[in-house]
This record gives structure tokens, C-alpha cells and sequence, in this order.
């Protein structure tokens, strides 16, 4: 019977009909709870059971050795996790220096390369200047070797201006010694006159 069609029905039999509906479903409530609680106990039964089992007590013990086994190894996993950030960040820091080591290498090598080419520079400024000094060496021994034979040659006139010298100096007192005799004989010619 439809809501719809029970709006036509005494409200006595109305109410009948709902309270006879209401007991049908508690007593259906309360059936369904006795066989839930039932499945339940014969649940905790054959749990029970299966706690007291051999095969299960040595199964429980071996799942209790396993999560001991399982944590110990938990740890191991964990402290080779740390060891392994503590190395890859040992590597890392590794990476770091290798790279500052590699750039102050190329910065070293480019200095060194910088230092080279100003020592070649220098070396080359050097040969230049040596071979200036032998070239300037060369020029002061032709001047040098010229120098003595100008020297020698003042040497040989220096020596015939003292025998040109000496020799002139024989002649005046030659010429001398002439004129002397000369004005004795021209003295006594005067003195023969006077007397005379």
C-alpha cells in the first residue's frame, strides 16, 4: 500500500499499519545484529585458534624475527643513506676543489704563458743587445787598432822632430861657433890697423 493511497485509511488503522511496519523492521534489525554477533564470536573463535596453532605460534614468531630482522636492516639502509650524503657532499666539496684547483691551474698556466713570453721577450731584447755590444766591440777594436797606429805614427814623428831638433841645434851652435871665429879675426885685424 502506497503513502499516496493510505491517506484515504482511518487514522486508527493508520497507525496500526506503521507500528506493525516499525516492530517488522526491529525485529529484522535485531535478527541481522544476532547473526552479525554470532559471525563475530565464530570469527574470535577461529582467530583464537589460530593464535593457538603451532604452525601459527611459530609463523607469528617468525614474522616478529622478521620485523626485528626487518628494523636492524631499516637501520643498516638508514645509516648507509647518511653515509652516502655524507660521501656524495665529501664528493661534491671533491668536485668544488678540483675545479678551483683546474682554474687556478689555467690561471697559473696563462700566468706562467704571460711569464714565457716576457722571458722570450726579454731573451730576445738581450741577443739584440749583445750582438750590438760585439758589433760595437768590433767597431772599438778597428778604432783601437787605429788609435795605435795613429799613436805610432805620432811615436815616429815625434822622433823626428827631436833628431830635426837636435839636429838644428848643431847647426846654430855650427853657425855659432862661425861667427865667433869671424868677429875674433875682424877684432884682431882692428887692433893690427890701430898699431900699425
Amino acid at each position: 500500500i502506497s503513502w499516496h493511497h493510505m491517506n484515504h485509511i482511518p487514522r486508527t488503522l493508520k497507525s496500526q499499519f506503521v507500528y506493525r511496519q516499525l516492530r517488522e523492521q526491529k525485529n529484522a534489525l535485531q535478527e541481522e545484529i544476532r547473526i552479525f554477533w554470532k559471525k563475530c564470536q565464530r570469527l574470535r573463535r577461529e582467530i583464537q585458534t589460530f593464535r593457538e596453532d603451532n604452525k601459527t605460534k611459530a609463523l607469528w614468531e617468525e614474522i616478529h624475527a622478521f620485523k626485528k630482522k626487518n628494523k636492524g636492516f631499516m637501520d643498516e639502509i638508514k645509516s648507509f643513506l647518511e653515509e652516502s650524503r655524507v660521501f656524495m657532499a665529501e664528493i661534491k666539496a671533491f668536485q668544488t676543489k678540483k675545479k678551483e684547483i683546474q682554474d687556478q691551474t689555467i690561471e697559473e698556466e696563462i700566468k706562467n704563458k704571460s711569464i714565457q713570453e716576457k722571458i722570450e721577450a726579454i731573451e730576445e731584447k738581450n741577443n739584440a743587445f749583445w750582438k750590438e755590444c760585439k758589433a760595437f766591440w768590433k767597431k772599438d777594436k778597428t778604432f783601437w787598432e787605429e788609435d795605435m797606429a795613429i799613436s805610432k805614427d805620432k811615436m815616429a814623428l815625434w822622433e823626428e822632430y827631436i833628431a830635426l831638433r837636435d839636429n838644428d841645434q848643431d847647426l846654430q851652435e855650427e853657425k855659432a861657433g862661425k861667427m865667433n871665429r869671424r868677429s875674433i879675426k875682424n877684432h884682431w885685424k882692428r887692433q893690427k890697423i890701430l898699431i900699425g
